[in-house]
């Protein structure tokens, strides 16, 4: 990495110095050992992990794929149901608006690898586009796990719908879930 690269050289940015004024002065220096601490990754490297993961898995099953990207949703209603465009009949993969946070690189690769194999890699399908295509194996995807809840929340919005439970009940599918890093806990 190069010097001009390392943690510590964001404290010297406008947007770093910034952040770290909203410290006291007795919390400064445990707010610079954070950042001191942090490992920086580039938007090249965290794709190419990403997506080995994503042949890793692919190369172990018969396809097709379902590919989605890991987003906060209403836990409580079907993910097909919430991000059906009306329009459209497709899935929006991202909210409305234009503050997007991690998920929109994620879906920017999603979108990507399914284009080098289309009839296989399926980008955020509807059911109806699963079913027809057969596919057996839904992959879910985020950059990093924590405590693990938004990717259970966003299982669970999967498991709101009737078809999905049916086929999951069915031993039809398969869920997997991807992830460039996570904690501990967020990975069990």
């Amino acid at each position: 990495m190069a010097d001009n690269l390392t943690p510590r050289n964001l404290l010297y940015t406008e947007r770093g110095k910034k952040w770290l004024d909203q410290f006291s002065p007795e919390d400064r220096e445990t707010a610079e050992k954070i950042v001191s601490s942090l490992t920086l990754v580039s938007h090249s490297e965290f794709e190419r992990a990403i997506q080995g993961v994503l042949e890793k898995e692919v190369s172990r099953r018969d396809g097709p794929f379902a590919f989605y990207a890991v987003r906060e949703i209403n836990f409580h209603e079907s993910y097909f149901d919430q991000c059906t465009n009306l329009v459209s009949g497709k899935i929006d993969a991202l909210v409305s608006g234009s503050d997007h946070g991690s998920e929109a690189r994620i879906v920017s690769l999603i979108r990507n690898y399914c284009k080098t194999a289309p009839e296989d890699l399926l980008n955020h399908p509807t059911i109806e586009e699963m079913r027809s295509s057969k596919c057996r194996t839904i992959i879910l995807v985020d950059d990093f796990i924590g405590s693990g809840e938004r990717t259970r929340q966003f299982i669970q919005a999967l498991w709101c719908d009737s078809t999905f439970v049916s086929w999951r009940s069915l031993k039809y599918i398969k869920v997997v879930v991807v992830a460039y890093s996570g904690t501990d806990k967020g990975i069990r």
